[in-house]
């Protein structure tokens, strides 16, 4: 197992001062098969008056704060420890085709399967993306 000590840091700095300011970070890993989060935590200056984490629909960590006092410097530093445990890497000589996947996605209904169709789903924000982007592709990635 390999272990990794994890610091990030971000600074807001305001031209002038900030009576009150409401965040959501995604800054804190998670555990997951092949990754143990030993420890993690937030560190936030000035103080936040409210401090609270949830997990959101895919898994992740969501911290949320608020900071209601005048200030015009916001840090916040995320420091974490994690292992990180050896995978096998797959054999791609035997991966389906794109075409295999778009049906297998469409017609196959175990958990995980389902679980998938999900990244389906359109994204008005992809969508505009794609619009503007000036490339077109002859079919839907999803065929």
């Amino acid at each position: 197992m390999t272990s990794y000590r994890v610091n990030h840091t971000t600074r807001y700095r305001y031209r002038e001062p900030v009576s009150l300011c409401h965040n959501e970070a995604r800054l804190l890993p998670r555990s997951l098969p092949h990754q143990l989060c030993l420890h993690s935590q937030l560190q936030i200056q000035p103080l936040p008056t409210v401090y609270h984490e949830r997990e959101d629909f895919f898994g992740n960590r969501v911290t949320y704060f608020a900071v209601q006092e005048p200030h015009t410097l916001l840090e916040v530093t995320a420091l974490s420890e994690v292992q990180i445990v050896p995978r096998d890497i797959p054999y791609l000589g035997s991966a389906l085709a794109w075409e295999e996947v778009g049906t297998l996605l469409r017609r196959k209904l175990d958990p995980d399967v389902l679980e998938i169709r999900q990244f389906l789903l359109d994204s008005p924000l992809v969508s505009r993306i794609y619009l503007r982007s000036g490339v077109y592709y002859d079919r839907d990635p999803s065929e």
